[in-house]
């Protein structure tokens, strides 16, 4: 067997997916690895069915069942310490020492700190081997969002920081499908967040690690301030050349992100490959070992310089083992290196295989070592590597990102082009300004006004080709099951082993394949399903506002979109949601009113999402119909009066009537439009619905127990967002709705609601 390494790892990869999914999938998976060892690889007349090549390696094979149950072993371990930590989970307000090691800037006023808590309230946290175990797997770490200013926060790296704040778990996703912030921390160690307005510095002996990691980071600010360019210039060569793009303008990031030139914002291999480049040159003609040395000493001060982003660890320990290789005259593998990459990172953090960046890093150079031999050998070898590359990452990007980047391979050229000159500039220009000569030196001038200049032409070209990109799409995220499904016919069907079973004709080894296949595929579809995808009524989870979502088929209406002044509600949480969940397009939006929690969501999602209608007036008898199965009548008002003071005396009230159950939709009405309503409508079933959506967030100042009554709902829905200055849901209305008999589930505690009838009984499901 070639390449044993990278079966050994791609084992063990697999045995941290099968504890993610299950404990039992875990167990299932690695006794069907050991049943196939010793029941068909031992076996030397079944053996050949695995290894086209004729040799059966019993001892590789054994060495991937053996990886297959440490991976699963580490990944339990990992998430056995973060629970152990959730003893920090305190609730309340604790003094907290902690040391930061990563710090960065979000906004003019808000700085996030990835911080290794020492002291909790005078405690330590756990005991020795939990702590000593915190520091190499994480659980003792977490996130803390300050909030003001800093002068140098750079400054804080290698520092212990005192402060007071409540410590908490943070967020996982409250929609089904959407991003889990909760689940990206634990990629990065990190467990617990904390918010602060002050805190304590305290300066640490000035010599270690930290010590010097602190000055590298002032070095970097230092420079960066010393450019003399505007902010939007600054905070592109920051992420262009150090990977750090929190402060870039977020249309510039999405331009990036729309042309599929994005990865320029992390420092990837692109960025190494291209100081390979230079040092390769000046190696050529010198020959120096001192300067391998150096250039390897540069690789980790590089990392450094990028806050030990995986990216760019990614990419300095490949280059780092190539040039070791060359010096030691041996053969480099690209596939056996990225191999043992992987294994270091998986190691260190077992979470960090599930990381966005790890993925779309490790999915580029595998594609272009799986796919540029292939490509090659049909003769299209100037384009192989871009292709393979975008070829990778288009599938991943399409089911994270619900983009299609189709004109990344014609735009990547001139922007590679650029960044081929721009990184190695800045990086002399920053040595330059290390030496001493930042304070107004000639060459210091020049180099960081040819920096600008290029940081500029980038922004330009990026920003230009965004707009003529017609080849750009936002598409509904596929299927995992279909994600998979292509990932494995590209990996296997490229490789040398299938290459070699399927010209020797080896019907065994292929169907092998297609097993493997089918199995993970059939097991991606059971893990990826989620309760939602039956429910046929959904309130998304907009925070402070309303959103119901009720679909039927390929129909999809949505009655309010939540809203907020500073925030785009429509494109950050309306679009992915429905894009994440596969749905192409809204067939009708609907607004009860115009107040800002209830209509700018909507209004925001018509500009950057597909929706057919739009209904925002309406009177009493009005009936929509955008399906089959889906029904809407409008039961208040009478006529809308548009000079009315309060836009709640306008409210659409909806009657849905959804499949075989209803549902009430009130938007904000008060006891007083309730009472309107039942003097209406006494003597008749026209306000009782299964369902109710309570009106204006459960206010104090409505659900009066009349309008309970007549409504006689079987579950009460309330939209609502958390720490609300509104004090909603207030306590009086839970507890009357709840003295009724009638269970009440909210947004703010639960997430996403879904709701589905099956066989005459009403089934919940919720997020958290």
């Amino acid at each position: 067997m070639r390449r044993k390494l990278l079966a050994v790892v791609i084992s063990m990869a697999a045995g941290i997916v099968l504890f993610r999914i299950s404990n039992i999938t875990a167990v299932c998976g690695i006794a069907a690895a050991v049943f196939l060892y010793f029941k068909i690889i031992r076996k030397e007349e079944y053996g050949k069915w695995l290894f086209p090549d004729g040799n059966t390696d019993q001892k590789a094979a054994a060495a991937m069942v053996v990886a297959m149950v440490l991976g699963a072993a580490a990944f339990c371990g990992q998430e056995a310490l973060f629970q152990a930590f959730e003893r920090l989970d305190t609730g309340q307000p604790v003094k907290i020492e902690a040391a930061p090691y990563k710090v960065y800037q979000v906004d003019e006023e808000k700085y996030r700190l990835e911080c290794r808590v020492i002291m909790v309230d005078g405690k330590k946290p756990g005991s020795l081997w939990l702590r000593m175990a915190g520091r190499a797997w994480g659980g003792d770490r977490l996130m803390l969002t300050y909030i003001g200013e800093l002068e140098e926060p750079a400054s804080l790296t290698g520092c212990d920081i005192t402060f007071r704040s409540p410590i908490s778990k943070p967020d996982s996703a409250s929609n089904p499908r959407c991003f889990d912030y909760a689940n990206y921390l634990k990629s990065k160690k990190i467990t617990h967040t904390a918010v602060c307005r002050g805190f304590i510095k305290v300066e640490r002996p000035g010599f270690g690690y930290r010590e010097f990691s602190r000055k590298v980071m002032m070095l970097r600010e230092s420079f960066l301030s010393s450019l003399g360019a505007d902010d939007e210039t600054t905070a592109l060569i920051r992420g262009t050349v150090f990977g750090d793009s929190h402060m870039l303008d977020e249309d510039i990031t999405d331009d990036f992100r729309k042309n599929g030139t994005a990865h320029v914002l992390a420092v990837s291999g692109l960025h190494v490959g291209v100081l390979y480049s230079v040092y390769k040159a000046i190696e050529g003609k010198t020959g120096s070992k001192c300067l391998t040395v150096l250039f390897l000493i540069f690789l980790g001060f590089y990392c450094m310089l990028t806050l030990w982003s995986v990216s760019a660890v990614r990419a300095s320990l490949l280059i780092a083992i190539k040039v070791i290789g060359n010096e030691l005259d041996r053969r480099y593998d690209i596939q056996t290196a990225l191999a043992a990459v992987l294994l270091g990172i998986v190691l260190a953090c077992p979470w960090a295989l599930f990381s966005a960046s790890l993925i779309m890093s490790f999915l580029a150079v595998a594609g272009m070592s799986a796919v540029t031999g292939f490509a090659e050998r049909h003769g299209q070898e100037v384009f192989a590597k871009v292709f393979a590359a975008q070829l990778a990452m288009g599938p991943y990007l399409m089911y994270t990102f619900s983009q299609l980047p189709l004109g990344a391979i014609f735009i990547n050229i001139p922007v590679i082009f650029i960044i081929s000159i721009l990184v190695p500039l800045g990086m002399l220009d920053l040595g330059v300004f290390a030496l001493g000569a930042g304070n107004g030196g000639v060459m210091f001038l020049a180099l960081s006004r040819a920096l600008t200049g290029m940081a500029r032409i980038l922004t330009i070209t990026n920003s230009s080709a965004s707009r003529v990109n017609f080849l750009a799409f936002t598409v509904p995220s596929p299927p995992l099951s279909v994600i998979v499904t292509i990932y494995l016919l590209i990996f296997i069907t490229t490789s040398e082993s299938f290459h070699i079973a399927f010209h020797r004709k080896n019907i065994g080894y292929v169907i092998c394949c297609g097993i493997l296949i089918a199995v993970s595929v059939a097991m991606t579809s059971a893990w990826s399903a989620t309760p939602f995808d039956k429910a046929s009524a959904i309130m998304v989870d907009v925070g402070q506002g309303d959103s119901m979502h009720f679909t039927s088929g390929k129909t999809d209406v949505l009655i309010d979109g939540g809203g907020k002044e500073d925030y785009d509600v429509g494109e950050k949480i309306l679009m992915p949601y429905l894009l994440r969940n596969g749905r192409r397009d809204l067939d009708l939006a609907c607004a009860t009113h115009l107040h800002t929690d209830h209509y700018l969501g909507l209004r925001q999602l018509s500009g950057v999402y597909p929706v057919r209608k739009a209904v925002v007036t309406g009177k009493k008898g009005d009936i929509i119909k955008p399906a089959k199965d889906i029904k809407i009548k409008i039961l208040w008002p009478v006529r809308q009066n548009p000079d009315a003071e309060d836009e709640n005396v306008n409210s659409l009230i909806f009657k849905v009537y959804i499949k075989d159950y209803t549902v009430l939709v009130t938007g904000d009405i008060s006891k007083e439009g309730e009472k309107m309503l039942l003097d209406m409508y006494e003597g008749t079933d026209e306000l009782k619905s299964d369902v109710l959506k309570v009106p204006h967030h459960g206010s104090r100042f409505s659900s009066s127990p009349e309008f309970i009554r007549a409504v006689d709902p079987k579950i009460a829905l309330i939209g609502v967002g958390k720490n609300n200055m509104y004090g909603h849901p207030a306590p009086e209305v839970i507890k009357r709705y709840e003295e009724m008999g009638i269970p009440v589930f909210r947004t703010d505690e639960d997430g996403a609601i879904g709701i589905r009838k099956e066989a005459g009984a009403f089934e919940v499901c919720t997020m958290k």
